[in-house]
């Protein structure tokens, strides 16, 4: 059953990208069909720990949502990326772990990778148009979600992975 749940998480996971690349914006059905999917996966069997994923991987977001919005005046993320770390963090979390080294781990991915993106897309454009810049340019931001859960949810399976960092 967990493979059926992956392969319908993975498939949805690529559409979440897609749309989010050419539209900038996640569908909320998409998002809850990806919240039933992590309640099949995680919710049924250790309800808790469900709890405990969806609550504190969305944490650092919510505050970069509320508090640099607010200070920038202008929204620097969406609310769907949001919504999308509260679903796909039921897959990824192990109760057995350090839970701050965990969501630690998993942010460092996607801020390192959309980092490395905005600097290679940066030197192109520039070296294609001397006179382009990054101002008012808006990034999907799920693919680096969906490439940090990719990774850590991989390494989970394994969990000499983490002996690395302990």
């Amino acid at each position: 059953m967990d493979r059926v749940l992956i392969i319908l998480l993975y498939f949805t996971l690529l559409l979440v990208m897609y749309i989010d690349i050419n539209k900038k914006f996640i569908p909320n059905f998409i998002n809850i069909f990806i919240l039933i999917l992590a309640i099949f996966y995680s919710a049924l069997k250790e309800p808790l720990n469900f709890f405990i994923a969806i609550s504190t991987y969305s944490l650092p977001l919510i505050l970069i949502y509320g508090y640099v919005s607010d200070f920038l005046k202008k929204e620097v993320i969406g609310f769907g990326d949001i919504k999308l770390i509260i679903s796909l963090s039921a897959f990824i979390y192990q109760p057995t772990i350090n839970l701050f080294l965990q969501i630690y781990i998993f942010y460092l991915i996607i801020f390192v990778s959309a980092s490395i993106h905005i600097l290679f897309l940066f030197v192109y454009k520039f070296l294609k148009n001397k006179n382009w810049n990054l101002k008012n340019r808006e990034l999907a931001f799920s693919p680096f979600i969906i490439i940090s859960f990719t990774i850590n949810f991989i390494f989970n399976l394994n969990s000499n992975y983490w002996e690395f960092f302990l």
